[in-house]
């Protein structure tokens, strides 16, 4: 697989970190689907602390990400999944919810 330059995607501002979301989080298993990607139950390696791991494969779609992104920041409510970051993966983009 050849790799992707992050800076080529325009997505810079909304990434979070390049660490290889695999070495962080140990994907537990699939929440659920949708429209933009997919969802998975995964635990910090670190903290042990469980989070929710949204796989969003990069097509073109930057605005709606990083629109998406924006909001998902900005909210802070205890009935709303708390945003964490979001990792870059050559096969995609990870948001850590």
């Amino acid at each position: 697989m050849s790799e992707t330059d992050p800076s080529s995607l325009k997505l810079p501002d909304i990434i979070t970190s390049f660490e290889d979301p695999e070495k962080l989080f140990k994907v537990l298993e699939p929440l659920g689907e949708g429209s933009y990607g997919s969802v998975f139950k995964a635990r910090h390696r670190e903290t042990n602390q469980l989070v929710a791991l949204k796989m969003v494969p990069i097509s073109g779609e930057a605005d709606s990400l990083r629109r998406e992104v924006s909001i998902l920041k900005d909210c802070d409510d205890q009935h709303i999944v708390k945003y964490y970051g979001s990792y870059y993966q050559d096969s995609g983009l990870e948001k850590n919810l």
